[in-house]
């Protein structure tokens, strides 16, 4: 039965047996093993797997109903596989060449509704502090149609740097990039023709160790 419930929601998180493999360290037959019940994960990997399909480890386990009436809070939007960490660099480059997706590198799960290009980053800086701390993890969604109030990274054209900025878009005055840090000296950049937005902020996360 674990090996059936680990298959379930390895395939409700929309990983392939690879992937699951690549993230927990493991080889792919292993993985297969463990779903066809030849072999179990250890305890600590059946808690890492658990939080990548977007479960408690009891509901992993079979010890908890995956839908349970007598919780009060409500269940988590499934998630819909997993976007990358990736660096400002290669941010400023995601849509024109291909990013190499290496063995270190992280994936966190990615939020229903994101397409499959959504990628990750680490805020760096302060420009946007008042909403958004350095370390807060980004999900960026580059098939989003950027709406004015929408948080963006957008790349500028002259530097070709990736940056963090809010969106604004004013009848009669242009189109802005605004960072959010109320100390900010300039907070308002006139972006017409001087920079191409990468992608719309979808979710955040804030990991707490």
């Amino acid at each position: 039965m674990l090996g059936e419930r680990l298959k379930k929601f390895r395939k409700d998180a929309g990983m392939t047996q690879q992937q699951v493999a690549d993230l927990m360290g493991v080889s792919r037959p292993a993985v297969g093993q463990w779903e066809s019940g030849q072999t179990s994960p250890s305890l600590e990997m059946l808690s890492t797997l658990a939080a990548r399909y977007g479960v408690s480890r009891g509901v992993l386990l079979g010890d908890e109903p995956e839908n349970s009436s007598e919780s009060n809070i409500a269940p988590a939007p499934k998630m819909a596989g997993m976007a990358p960490l990736i660096s400002w660099v290669q941010a400023g480059m995601w849509s024109e060449s291909f990013v190499e997706i290496n063995e270190d590198t992280e994936f966190y799960p990615r939020p229903a509704g994101a397409s499959a290009n959504t990628f990750v980053l680490r805020v760096v800086g302060e420009s946007m502090i008042d909403e958004y701390k350095p370390g807060t993890l980004i999900f960026v969604d580059p098939e989003r149609a950027a709406k004015s109030g929408d948080d963006v990274i957008a790349s500028l054209i002259d530097s070709g740097e990736a940056t963090f900025k809010r969106y604004i878009e004013e009848p009669g005055t242009g189109k802005f990039l605004k960072a959010l840090n109320s100390a900010w000296a300039e907070p308002y950049l006139q972006i017409n023709g001087s920079c191409r937005i990468l992608g719309v902020i979808v979710a955040d996360m804030r990991i707490r160790l």
